[in-house]
């Protein structure tokens, strides 16, 4: 959607693999525990820093990790929150201040923005073809939150279908 390029953590080699091989000249991932997280945006920016830094932590996720993808937020960079992370996160309000910086929560999209979704792949602008669905009936509904609990993570959708 514009982005020229892509930087994905997450703490799954296969699941980065997967999603890396969807743009490789434009998405570079780092397994979490290879090297400091902050360390690594800044060299994939040439030490400017980032834009824009989605945070999609899952709950029992450590907020370290966010707090060192924050400290990679280039000046005027947004933070926007779409995770479960429970812990508490520790800002300073002074780097916020001194380099225009924000940070935001969201409830990944609204109506119409998941509208506008569903058109761009209807006319093929998204490809959604590399997504998992994984479909349980509403009988299942134990059965998908266990999954869940699995973490799968990346590109596997847990839907419950009451009308399968």
């Amino acid at each position: 959607m514009g982005a020229t390029k892509i930087l994905g953590i997450g703490r799954n080699r296969e699941v980065l693999a997967a999603i890396k091989a969807l743009a490789p000249r434009r998405i570079d991932t780092l397994t979490l525990g290879d090297t400091p997280v902050a360390d690594w945006l800044l060299s994939r920016t040439d030490g400017i820093g980032v834009d824009v830094l989605i945070d999609c932590s899952g709950r029992g996720a450590s907020a370290s990790v966010t707090a060192a993808a924050l400290r990679a937020l280039k000046r005027g960079g947004i933070a926007v929150n779409i995770g479960a992370l429970t812990e508490k996160l520790e800002i300073e309000p002074i780097a916020y201040m001194v380099k225009s910086l924000q940070f935001r929560g969201s409830n990944w999209f609204t109506t119409g923005e998941g509208q506008l979704m569903a058109d761009l792949a209807g006319v093929g602008a998204l490809d959604l073809s590399v997504l998992q669905t994984h479909a349980y009936p509403l009988d299942g509904v134990n059965d998908a939150l266990a999954e869940v609990k699995t973490r799968p993570g990346g590109l596997v959708n847990i839907v419950v279908n009451p009308d399968r």
